[in-house]
């Protein structure tokens, strides 16, 4: 935990500091949005996916995972939906590219749908691009793409320069495939269903006259940090948690699609953040 977190306290005397958390947000929302069969049922299940990864890693039975090797296979797989390569994630991580490989290849094969998914974003993209007023840094004209997501956010890409291995092969201008693989996870995630489940708590502090006793202070990517007055931290964490709980059904209400994974949450307070 970052040291500066002490430095954050209650503006009420003897308060606390508190954090609503989405558990493993961006991966249930890439199982909803991609549908791949095995990822919706690991997470239903509610098994362990990080050390089901490592065990498909390191070759091992899910009990024999020790906690380094879950940690190795949990930042791959970060890595890895944030558009990551094997070269990019073995220099982040320190491991041998051959590892990064093999995650990858294992991460795939199980959730082929995922990778579908990707792929056929990236055709999207592709198959949309236009030509506009701009150039590259040594002269060659640039494209833009545009990708819809089902909630209606419009995402639009832009060429840059190839990387080396597509230069040599006369390809100099490309769309980023790590932004398009990324982009409509994020958005929708921490982009669509953050600030809506921020929205409904706002709107319940208000309508139970709470606010003189508690404050929305941030959200940070996938939780939300409120100051709690100290005789209001269980009534503010049961209800914080039961409105973010609910988001599948808000995102039915909002947007009119089935939303049909769990969204558990995780709320812990403290005298400092």
């Amino acid at each position: 935990m970052s040291e500066i977190k002490n430095y954050f306290i209650s503006r009420y005397n003897d308060g606390f500091i508190m954090e609503a958390d989405f558990s493993q947000l961006e991966i249930i929302y890439l199982a909803h949005i991609s549908k791949d069969e095995q990822l919706i049922e690991d997470i239903m299940t509610g098994i362990d996916l990080h050390r089901v990864n490592a065990a498909d890693l390191y070759r091992k039975k899910q009990h024999e995972v020790t906690k380094a090797e879950r940690k190795v296979a949990k930042a791959f797989s970060f890595m890895l939906q944030y558009g990551s390569g094997a070269a990019h994630m073995a220099a982040e991580t320190g491991h041998d590219i051959k590892l990064a490989q093999e995650f990858i290849s294992n991460y795939y094969r199980r959730y082929p749908q995922v990778k579908a998914w990707q792929q056929e974003n990236i055709a999207r993209v592709e198959g949309s691009a236009y030509g506009i007023p701009a150039q590259s840094p040594k002269g060659y004209p640039l494209k833009e793409g545009v990708l819809v997501s089902e909630t209606h956010r419009t995402y639009v890409f832009r060429q840059g320069d190839s990387p080396e291995w597509m230069k040599r092969r006369g390809i100099h201008t490309s769309f980023k495939p790590t932004e398009i693989k990324n982009y409509p996870v994020q958005g929708g995630a921490t982009g669509d269903i953050v600030p809506m489940v921020l929205g409904k708590i706002n709107r319940w502090l208000l309508e139970e006259e709470y606010t003189d006793s508690c404050k929305l202070v941030a959200t940070v990517h996938d939780s939300i940090v409120l100051d709690i007055h100290p005789t209001m931290v269980y009534t503010i964490g049961n209800g914080v948690k039961s409105i973010m709980e609910r988001a599948p059904e808000y995102y039915k209400e909002a947007f009119g699609i089935n939303f049909n994974l769990p969204m558990r949450t995780e709320v812990t307070w403290g005298r400092s953040w």
